[in-house]
């Protein structure tokens, strides 16, 4: 395990345990390169993956600070592993289609500018959609994403792959996301466009998704056809 790797599952350790708490600061990178034995470029490393599981926060003229307990359970996901991050890229040769439900530019609401981290009243996308895969309504979007921080996106990269356009155009690097799944009941929109019965449940991922530089960039919830869903993951103990 690389050294900033080692600082960051410690300082992680400390957090969980309590040593450093909530809405407390952490020492300053000089402070840390000291502790560790190590250089501050290592120790901004470190800070940066836990910026980016959005368990600390760094205020310009202040510090870092400890954040609240993330709304939810960290997942990491490989960097290395893009079938992570958007639908196209996790079903390859199958045709992936979306139609547009909603796409415009609103005011962030108190709620959604704490959960995109940006202003109250600043400006940021909200979009809805369908996703197809091979012709078959697989899931309903509901997504919400800062002007600030993704710039340029347009209802043509909407009806495409957005995360393609993130990471391909505008050249940024897509690190973690923290989810909720669970099963709810299929509400009006999801009978009406993904063709479930009045009755059927839909598996919902709710979920929060970082920058490398530790920036929120989305805020969603999606509704799955429950008999397409299927959710895998791989738990280490480190």
């Amino acid at each position: 395990m690389s050294k900033y790797n080692e600082i960051a599952k410690d300082i992680r350790q400390k957090i969980s345990n309590q040593v450093y708490g909530v809405g407390e600061m952490l020492p300053d990178e000089f402070t840390l390169a000291e502790q560790y034995d190590c250089s501050k470029m290592t120790v901004k490393k470190a800070m940066d993956i836990l910026v980016s599981e959005g368990l600390i926060a760094k205020r310009r003229g202040y510090g870092t600070i400890v954040k609240e307990a993330p709304l939810f359970n960290v997942h990491q996901l490989n960097r290395n592993d893009k079938k992570h991050f958007g639908l196209t890229q996790k079903v390859g040769a199958k045709r992936v289609n979306s139609k547009v439900l909603l796409f415009q530019v609103i005011p962030a609401s108190e709620k959604l500018a704490s959960l995109l981290n940006c202003e109250t009243n600043s400006f940021i996308y909200e979009i809805k959609r369908v996703r197809y895969i091979d012709g078959k309504p697989f899931a309903l979007e509901e997504i919400y994403m800062p002007i600030s921080v993704i710039q340029g996106l347009s209802e043509k990269h909407v009806n495409k792959s957005i995360y393609q356009f993130i990471q391909e155009e505008l050249g940024l690097k897509i690190k973690s996301a923290q989810k909720i799944i669970r099963a709810v009941k299929g509400n009006a929109l999801d009978i009406q466009h993904l063709h479930i019965h009045k009755h059927d449940p839909v598996m919902e991922v709710e979920q929060i998704v970082f920058l490398a530089d530790g920036k929120v960039f989305e805020y969603s919830i999606t509704h799955h056809v429950y008999q397409l869903f299927e959710f895998q993951t791989v738990i280490i103990n480190e």
